[in-house]
């Protein structure tokens, strides 16, 4: 800047230092050392006289420099400088920032470890702040103590329902169903096989109960004596494919033979074909008044027709000859229909014109309601698994089919809610092993072992947020001996890890570390800073040269 500087200090080595520095960067010369102002005269005025011989050197030597050119080059080099140290100093601040995981990058850096196992939370790690993580690694250690110890599926009561706020009366309510399922159990297959006079266990009591409703409907569907009749001679002939909507749509059809006119039910089936040649004849000749004329005296068909038309209570005229043909067609459908259910082995006393009513369309009415009945009875009958070890349908009368049956629904009623309550407090898997096995001593040792830790496990996993659950869950698959401070390690290494990926998002200059931008970075600023200090020198010592000659006279 021009201006001169004063050093003055009490110790001579204080100011030898300054002036070794100086001389270091060639400006001594420019520089006067006085420890003692009459001994060092000789020596400045020796400096003195010396710079005065040396104007014209200075001068030359200032003169052969490219002063724009240095001052350029040292601007340069010191806004690149300052540019190189706003980025560190940004890098800095995101190193050491702690407003979004609570401890800086820096720290995280420290204590994690991307070659260490770790399990993905980019889901769930923004919950988990890292200097309120206190509560949460207590109740992870609880966690996975009591996890080792009863989510095991050798652990009798794995399959429980979770004792959350059970007090010691729960307690006694469970104790008291694990007594009873033994007991009820034991009743049960009793009285069943009374009824069924075979042997049969719970499962399969519990089966028939489940199908409650079938079998009241079977009941239902039997209890007149002609469904029950037809039932049992269907039941060991049923095909496969019997469906009652095929047995109901065939009735629809057999109905609609009745209406209108009705079928003739006089003629035998193998006078159909020949009445309704000779009902076409005849009809054809009415439409000429020769053939018709011809017909009415000379026709050999002329008295059969009208004997036909006589028996159905109709006259030789017009109308009379369409409603015979009418009755003919739908006497022709209807025995072609009832030729079908003759068919099927397992339909029993079809209806023909031999029958006390010849057609009578209220018999096939009935015909058709007990058929569907037995039908509907005999596939449920066959849904029902064992029904046919149960009830010998040859031998078995009908009321005691009844009798049995009822009593048998009487007794399977008892076994829903006697479950419900039971499971009130255990699960089905419990209720299961204990009826199926002999577990219920081993079920009360453990219940009366376990169960305030059992309270306190279930409590604890119940009051977890559904984030916790599944960081805890994902930890315990990924470890492998499941110890406390295995899972607590990966636990801190994961959250960890999630926070820098997620602060190495939001601050991308705290990626330079693992790249060659830092290095680069380096080694520019301190190739600037050389640079610049090389450029300050030679300014420097053109500045004090030039100080020599400016305004000399």
């Amino acid at each position: 800047q021009g201006k001169r500087v004063l050093v003055v200090c009490q110790k001579k080595a204080a100011l030898d230092v300054v002036y070794k520095r100086l001389k270091e960067i060639e400006v001594h010369p420019f520089i006067a050392l006085v420890h003692d102002f009459k001994n060092d005269r000789k020596d400045i005025y020796a400096q003195l006289s010396k710079q005065i011989d040396s104007l014209y050197e200075y001068q030359h030597k200032n003169n052969s420099l490219d002063t724009i050119y240095l001052e350029r080059n040292f601007l340069q080099f010191s806004r690149r400088i300052e540019q190189i140290c706003d980025e560190l100093d940004e890098f800095k601040s995101a190193l050491f920032d702690e407003r979004e995981a609570g401890v800086s990058v820096k720290e995280l850096y420290l204590t994690s470890d991307i070659n260490e196992a770790s399990v993905n939370m980019k889901q769930e790690y923004r919950n988990f702040y890292i200097p309120e993580m206190h509560d949460f690694i207590k109740k992870l250690n609880t966690y996975t103590a009591y996890s080792n110890q009863f989510d095991r599926e050798s652990y009798l009561l794995y399959d429980r329902k979770p004792f959350i706020n059970y007090t010691v009366e729960d307690l006694k309510k469970i104790r008291e169903i694990i007594k009873n399922i033994p007991e009820f159990k034991f009743k049960i297959e009793k009285d069943t096989r009374e009824i069924l006079k075979t042997e049969i266990d719970f499962v399969r009591c519990e089966n028939l109960q489940q199908r409650s409703e079938g079998i009241g409907n079977f009941i239902q569907l039997l209890q007149e004596e002609p469904s029950f009749h037809y039932f049992t001679f269907m039941v060991p002939a049923i095909e496969k494919e019997a469906d009652p909507l095929w047995l109901s749509n065939i009735e629809r059809i057999v109905m609609e033979c009745y209406q209108r006119h009705g079928p003739e039910i006089n003629l035998s089936s193998d006078e159909l074909g020949k009445c309704q040649r000779v009902i076409t004849k005849a009809e054809e000749a009415r439409n000429g008044f020769f053939s018709w004329t011809w017909w009415k005296y000379f026709s050999k068909d002329k008295a059969y027709v009208e004997d036909v038309l006589k028996k159905n209570d109709l006259i030789t005229d017009k109308k009379g000859f369409q409603i015979i043909a009418e009755k003919i067609d739908a006497r022709l459908n209807l025995e072609h229909n009832l030729t079908k259910l003759r068919d099927k082995k397992w339909l029993e006393a079809v209806p023909d014109k031999e029958s006390s009513h010849q057609y009578d369309k209220a018999e096939l009415e009935t015909w058709f309601y007990h058929q569907k009945k037995a039908l509907e009875a005999t596939l449920i009958f066959r849904s029902l698994r064992n029904f046919n070890e149960y009830f010998n349908i040859k031998n078995i009368e009908h009321q005691d089919l009844l009798l049995r049956t009822e009593a048998l629904l009487k007794v399977l009623s008892t076994i829903a809610p006697q479950i419900k309550y039971w499971e009130s407090y255990l699960s089905p898997a419990e209720v299961s092993k204990i009826i199926t096995t002999e577990h219920s001593e081993a079920f009360l040792k453990i219940l009366d072992r376990d169960f305030d830790a059992l309270c306190d496990f279930d409590t604890l996993n119940f009051r977890l947020e559904p984030y916790q659950k599944a960081v805890i869950s994902r930890l315990l698959d990924e470890t492998e001996n499941r110890s406390e401070e295995s899972v607590l390690t990966l636990f801190q290494n994961s959250i960890r890890l999630a926070w820098i990926d997620h602060l190495e998002v939001k601050f991308p200059l705290l990626r330079m570390v693992s790249s060659r931008q830092m290095a680069d970075l380096e080694s520019e600023l301190q190739q600037c800073i050389s640079e610049k200090l090389k450029i300050s020198q030679e300014i420097l010592q053109m500045k004090l040269r030039e100080r020599t000659y400016y305004d000399v006279e």
